[in-house]
């Protein structure tokens, strides 16, 4: 499905995508942090520039993005995962899309999840 334009954030100058508003499938389970994270991974996904390169470099819109995210998702849940993987993306644009979201753990990065 496609997504309505992110809303502009309190700081004006990130959008942020919710999960209703990139079409996210229901986690089929989700844990919460028993306490606030003490570290940040940053994950980049080399994959996706293969991808683009695949589609000849078909990846140009907010929309696009949106359908990648949600493609994303449906990799995660084809490869055993509760949800996607992530707890938050940004796309070329600079546009932030919630994955799991605050106070859920991610499922990238075993040792760093809990």
């Amino acid at each position: 499905p496609r997504a309505t334009p992110p809303p502009t954030s309190k700081c004006g100058e990130l959008k942020m995508v919710s999960r209703a508003g990139w079409g996210a499938r229901p986690a089929k389970a989700r844990t919460s942090f028993a306490q606030p994270p003490s570290k940040v991974v940053i994950h980049h996904s080399d994959g996706y520039f293969r991808h683009l390169i695949a589609q000849r470099w078909s990846y140009s819109s907010r929309a696009d993005y949106v359908d990648r995210v949600q493609e994303i998702q449906e990799g995660h849940f084809d490869r055993g995962f509760d949800d996607i993987g992530y707890n938050f993306l940004i796309d070329a644009y600079g546009n932030g899309y919630e994955g799991r979201g605050w106070g859920y753990s991610g499922a990238r990065v075993p040792c760093c999840n809990s």
